[in-house]
């Protein structure tokens, strides 16, 4: 065809969170090749997310951030970022001139940030990869 050239050392990447809305042609063989499921942070990956959230925040020099690894169990990055967010907030209304962003604040914003991701939606991704070879 005129105008379509192959492409060499190109890698298409795509990502969803509703794989079962996507077009089936998108599914047929040579469109997507492969499917990788990848589930929301582990331990560690929450931790290394915290990490580099806060990295140039001034925070609690209590903080652990295995504690709020632990507490934010099935959150995702996103959510993860926020609980960062929500933390600076919660320090800025007890004390707009705090010097750091207080331990407690983390906690209780780790606590408190609505969960997204269900264990349905996980098991239907689950279920999705199984069946279209993922």
């Amino acid at each position: 065809m005129d105008g379509v050239q192959e492409l060499v050392g190109v890698t298409v990447v795509a990502a969803t969170n509703r794989p079962d809305v996507l077009d089936s042609a998108l599914m047929r063989p040579g469109r997507l090749d492969k499917l990788l499921y990848v589930g929301p942070p582990d331990q560690a990956g929450r931790k290394d997310i915290f990490r580099i959230r806060t990295h140039k925040m001034k925070v609690d020099p209590e903080l652990d951030l295995d504690v709020l690894a632990e507490l934010t169990e099935g959150c995702s990055g996103a959510e993860i970022a926020a609980v960062c967010q929500n933390a600076a907030l919660g320090t800025m209304r007890w004390d707009m001139g705090a010097e750091y962003v207080r331990r407690s604040d983390f906690e209780a914003a780790a606590r408190e940030i609505p969960r997204q991701i269900t264990h349905e939606m996980i098991e239907s991704y689950l279920k999705f990869g199984q069946q279209n070879g993922g």
